[in-house]
Parts: structure tokens; C-alpha cells; sequence
């Protein structure tokens, strides 16, 4: 499997061999210019370059992270500073 992150343009920016790397890579991109975050995508291709599965937008990590952060401060309780 490969991993591309291409822009909203379908310029390839990059291209991974691991999935964690390209999903790292996305994150920082994402990071970097979170108001861009949607113009850049994650695409799985097989050995001949078809895509695999879903593609995931940069804004899908955003939101991610979001709910991820949202259920964290949920499940932990907070003490309050006195």
C-alpha cells in the first residue's frame, strides 16, 4: 500500500509506505494551517496507484480531535483550584 496526501488541486504534496507516517504528516500539515484543513486529503492506493477505502480530509482530523479532546475532558474529573 501506498499513502498520498494531495491538495486541493490534486497535486501530490507528499507519499508515505507507512500509514502512520502519512497520517503524522497530515496532522502537521493540518496543524500548521488549520483553515486549509480541508483542501488537503489522505489517499490510500494500492500497488497499481487505485485508490483503497476512504479518503481522509484534513478537516475529518480536526474533528477527530476535537471529540477525542471533548471525551477526555468528559470521562476525567477536574479539581478545582482553591
Amino acid at each position: 500500500m501506498n499513502y498520498t496526501i494531495y491538495d486541493i488541486t490534486g497535486n501530490m504534496v507528499d507519499s508515505y509506505s507507512e500509514e502512520r507516517e502519512a497520517l503524522g504528516a497530515l496532522e502537521g500539515i493540518v496543524g500548521c494551517d488549520p483553515e486549509a484543513a480541508h483542501e488537503y486529503a489522505l489517499i490510500t492506493e494500492d500497488d497499481y496507484g487505485m485508490p483503497v477505502g476512504k479518503a481522509i480530509i484534513g478537516s475529518d482530523i480536526i474533528q477527530d480531535d476535537y471529540a477525542l479532546a471533548k471525551e477526555v475532558m468528559m470521562a476525567e474529573p477536574r479539581q478545582i483550584a482553591s
